[in-house]
């Protein structure tokens, strides 16, 4: 018999909410970095700040009840922070904590910072009691604190602020300045947004912003070296992470220099939504995704692949050729992934894939599909050792393939037929694990493509009533994207977002169901209804990105308690909370204007990443998709 899984009553209400349409931000917040940076240093690597120390202590609690994790630090997250940070009284318990890496925020295996590097802006309703709990004096300038564990350290008062460190000379030399300009016109509209909904944020500040210079002083590599190691064009790297009783979210943004070839990248366009609108509503959905190839400029990091492969005269550049002429001609591009019927049997994948491509040239893409799938029985991919692949020497990966026009009529259009199947080297089919070949689709993949109106849809499956679907879908603005489940979510990601996915809450647990049988032949948990999708969204400006995943906390809670007896011998949850039934709401949800869904990436490619496009174009190592090295690489 199935278990049941234990939810919170708090989970099950915001469950409520989120399938009555009710799930909207929780009020939206100013936008403004916190009154902390009107006091800061100007130069520094890095900033770890909490907005409002009482709210994130609220949310733990949440988190703590929602969970039902049972630790009771987390239930009062506040008297921990000041049990561990030894404070008694004159804490401004609404004011906003500060701690700064003056001269790098370490890597990990990197020389910790000296501790005279790091400073900690504490708020204060009054700074005598504060450092009079910590046997200081109030009238001294900077003043010798006794701090937790008999250690040494000192104060001064900045503003409404304690500021603390363990050099002396550094305090009585601190000059408070306000960066807030500043670090907004850092950060841009989108960083701005990140750190005012966050509530924790790390900003991580590129050398690109100092000219090129590293921190202060700084001696030991740190995050501003790797930024620079990646890309010497950053500027600002801000990662964030929020908390609500309806979800968690998790969000990151990239800056680059005005002009640099990274920035240019970056272009407000049509949302994804418009294109995830056009998949097919199946009620059985796996996962999702849409993306705009204007907001992100995928033919220019296709292009620059190809350029850099053939400056190494990569053998295998034939293929990332290919890949390039077809994502020219892309706008946009969705995915929709569906579980294979059983009476379908193995067709070389778990999923069904669903893919629409929105190109201004229709019938030229698919004569470009046609020749690029026909080309590939003469190709050949090198995968010995001495061209970077993972196989032995003289290890070849293969294709054969198969094209029929006009192989069906749906509906008065006509529809042709693809088959594209790998011949892997023996060597590397015995690196794979069998669930590897299952969901790679090691097999090779079989489907249809048509033209409707200016899409092109290409199946992974050779099921008439799939491309049927697909067809009627694209007919409407009423696909997949507009599910009530998803266009809630969506309020939870970036503005407008250029790239958007969505994962099913029933096919989470299904997977998490399947995963229990086999490594520790545990029961199946009980689905329940209506399950909030997670959901992952990119938007861009013209210098950067912002991205976010949010997972709604009825989904949060289902894992842990799902999962928890998996990875902890022995571990039960707590008890299950009473059955609340939800209901579903007859009428759709209104959608955030401009907000789509789940964007390219198609059904999977070849086993161990390999480069060269497998799927069907448009797919994960097809064009649409950006391809991957082939196994080693």
């Amino acid at each position: 018999m199935p278990t049941v899984s234990p939810f919170s009553f708090r989970s099950r209400i915001c469950m409520a909410m989120l399938a009555l349409g009710l799930a909207v931000p929780m009020g939206a917040r100013a936008q403004s970095v916190p009154d902390v940076f009107q006091v800061a240093p100007v130069k520094a690597d890095a900033f770890l700040v909490i907005p409002k120390l009482s709210q994130l202590s609220q949310k733990i609690a949440i988190l703590n009840e929602s969970l039902n994790l049972n630790q009771p630090p987390m239930a009062d997250a506040m008297a921990e922070f000041k049990r561990q940070f030894g404070i008694g009284a004159g804490l401004n318990e609404d004011g906003s904590f500060l701690i700064v890496f003056m001269k790098g925020l370490p890597l990990q295996g990197a020389p910790e910072p000296s501790e005279s590097d790091i400073l900690v802006f504490v708020p204060v309703t009054n700074y005598q009691a504060f450092v009079e709990g910590y046997k200081g004096g109030a009238n001294e300038l900077v003043t010798a604190l006794t701090l937790p564990n008999q250690r040494k350290g000192f104060a001064r008062r900045v503003g409404n602020f304690a500021l603390l460190g363990s050099d002396r000379q550094v305090l009585e030399g601190y000059r408070p300045v306000d960066i807030s300009a500043g670090l907004v016109a850092l950060a841009g509209p989108l960083g701005l947004k990140c750190i005012s909904d966050s509530d924790m944020s790390l900003i991580m500040i590129g050398k690109a912003a100092r000219g090129g210079q590293a921190a202060a002083g700084a001696a030991a590599p740190g995050v501003s070296d790797l930024m620079n190691i990646a890309n010497p064009d950053q500027t600002v790297s801000i990662m964030g992470f929020d908390l609500s009783e309806l979800g968690i979210g998790m969000s990151a943004v990239g800056r680059y220099k005005e002009g640099s070839p990274t920035a240019k990248l970056f272009t407000p366009a049509q949302p994804a939504a418009k294109f995830m609108n056009k998949l097919p509503p199946d009620p059985a959905w796996v996962a999702g995704i849409g993306a705009s190839f204007q907001g992100l400029d995928i033919a220019q990091l296709v292009k620059n692949q190809v350029d850099a492969l053939t400056k190494a005269s990569d053998p295998n550049i034939d293929f990332d050729r290919r890949v390039l002429g077809l994502v020219q001609n892309i706008q946009g591009t969705s995915l929709l992934l569906t579980p294979i019927a059983q009476a379908q049997g193995f067709q070389g994948s778990l999923f069904n894939g669903t893919i629409v491509v929105d190109t201004p040239n229709p019938k030229a893409y698919m004569a470009a599909v046609k020749s690029y799938i026909e080309n590939l029985k003469d190709a050949s991919v090198n995968l010995s050792p001495d061209s970077g692949g993972a196989g032995g020497a003289g290890s070849v990966l293969k294709f054969s393939t198969k094209y029929t026009p006009n192989a069906l009529q749906v509906d008065g259009i006509t529809v042709d037929q693809y088959e594209v199947n790998y011949i892997i080297p023996g060597n590397i089919l015995q690196q794979l694990a069998q669930m590897q070949l299952l969901g790679l689709g090691a097999g090779g993949q079989n489907g249809y493509i048509a033209i409707a109106s200016n899409h092109v849809i290409i199946t992974t499956s050779p099921d008439a009533q799939i491309v049927r679907q697909a067809l009627n879908a694209v007919k409407v603005d009423t696909g997949m994207g507009a599910l009530p489940m998803v266009a809630q979510v969506r309020t939870f990601l970036p503005p407008f977002p250029v790239i958007e996915a969505f994962v099913s809450g029933g096919s989470v647990v299904s997977g998490i169901n399947f995963a229990r049988g086999m490594w520790k032949a545990l029961p199946p948990v009980q689905i329940p209804a209506n399950l909030p999708p997670i959901g992952l969204g990119v938007s861009v400006e013209p210098t950067g990105w912002m991205g976010k995943v949010f997972v709604p906390m009825p989904l949060a809670a289902e894992i842990y308690n799902d999962v928890l007896p998996m990875v902890i011998p022995g571990a039960t949850p707590s008890a299950p909370a009473p059955t609340v039934t939800i209901q579903r709401r007859s009428e759709p949800a209104p959608m955030d204007p401009g907000m789509p869904g789940p964007g390219p990436g198609m059904p999977p490619g070849p086993p161990g990443g390999m480069r060269p496009p497998m799927g069907p174009p448009g797919g994960p190592g097809g064009p649409g998709m950006m391809p991957g090295p082939p196994p080693g690489r």
